[in-house]
């Protein structure tokens, strides 16, 4: 088992940890069971269909996907166990600093997690990570980016809105302004793009400006 902490259930944080445990193991399964996060799946008439971005990140990887059905405890416990596990014998009594912190604890417990006996498979999931391993996919050179990113056309009054934050942009700027992937720590900033200029970010440090050609 492995697992990671993310900030959101939005698609984007539920993808980039999806990415960091699969690159934990070091393989892709040929099919992943999924329950039905909306971030990633809608039902209409009763058919899962995938959302634009998990498409694109399975696709990526080559990977199947099998989602639970509504109704279904057998199928969902699969899911919903491995959750259950790490909030009975991971989460009481430990403090974490920050949230970075919070997936590095694990890295010392989920060793000692798999090398103990597991009451139904009756042996160690560490005997078993080297079978399950053969029979996944090896990671793409190329993996996918699950990054956030956003286009907007701006308004009259030169505001826009991501998530629920409100950004002025400059009343020189394009009418469209890209919202790029926030950095770490940060929202990211918009792009406004001068005439016969390069692309500058409103929000943070401002490069050289070049002087364009006639």
């Amino acid at each position: 088992m492995t697992a990671r902490m993310i900030p959101s259930r939005k698609a984007h944080d539920n993808l980039a940890g999806h990415l960091a445990c699969l690159s934990a193991l070091g393989g892709v399964p040929r099919k992943g069971v999924y329950d039905n996060e909306a971030a990633l799946v809608s039902r209409h008439g009763g058919r899962p269909n995938p959302t634009q971005a998990f498409q694109r990140f399975r696709g990526a990887l080559g990977m199947g996907v099998y989602f639970c059905k509504p109704g279904d405890p057998e199928a969902k416990g699969l899911v919903v166990r491995a959750n259950q596990y790490l909030e009975t014998s991971y989460l009481p009594g430990r403090r974490f600093d920050s949230p970075a912190d919070f997936n590095i604890q694990p890295g010392s417990w989920l060793p000692v997690a798999n090398d103990r006996v597991h009451s139904t498979l009756r042996c160690r999931p560490s005997d078993r990570l080297a079978e399950d391993r053969a029979a996944m996919m090896a990671l793409p050179s190329v993996l996918p980016d699950p990054a956030w990113g956003e286009s907007r056309r701006l308004g009259r009054d030169h505001w826009v809105r991501v998530d629920s934050c409100d950004y002025s942009v400059h009343p020189r700027a394009y009418r469209a302004a890209d919202q790029p992937a926030p950095r770490p720590g940060g929202a990211g900033g918009a792009l406004r793009r001068r005439r016969g200029g390069p692309p500058r970010p409103l929000l943070g440090p401002q490069p050289h400006r070049h002087r364009s050609r006639p």
